[in-house]
């Protein structure tokens, strides 16, 4: 609240506390609430930095991320997305960084991982 009261409610730094506190319900394995600031961190992000950002795809990767623990726990089943979310993420990371980086890596590896916990080679 005072982030957004000092910055502004689509400053950049606003997401990057959104992000965090998204960071912290994961580590409480809260995922259904870090979909939803990571969702509002994503809409910041693209506000600011357009859709071929780093931060952007960070975003995207988080969200994924979130989005698959939540089915891995039986909740809504946002698989769909989260396959969604990697791809974008992925394809950003790999036209800022090059396809030889590590978050790329990173990514392919996520993405791999939900493949294998649903199920589907690729």
């Amino acid at each position: 609240v005072i982030r957004k009261e000092v910055s502004g409610e689509e400053h950049p730094s606003v997401a990057t506390v959104l992000n965090n506190i998204a960071g912290v319900y994961c580590d409480m394995n809260r995922p259904d609430k870090s979909v939803k600031y990571q969702e509002e961190a994503l809409a910041i992000d693209r506000k600011n930095y357009g859709n071929d950002h780093g931060e952007v795809a960070t975003d995207l990767s988080n969200l994924a991320t979130y989005l698959s623990m939540v089915v891995e726990q039986g909740g809504a089943d946002r698989t769909e997305d989260a396959v969604k979310h990697f791809h974008e993420a992925l394809d950003i990371k790999r036209k800022v960084f090059g396809r030889d980086h590590s978050s790329v890596a990173t990514i392919l590896n996520n993405l791999a991982t939900l493949y294998r916990d649903i199920g589907k080679e690729e």
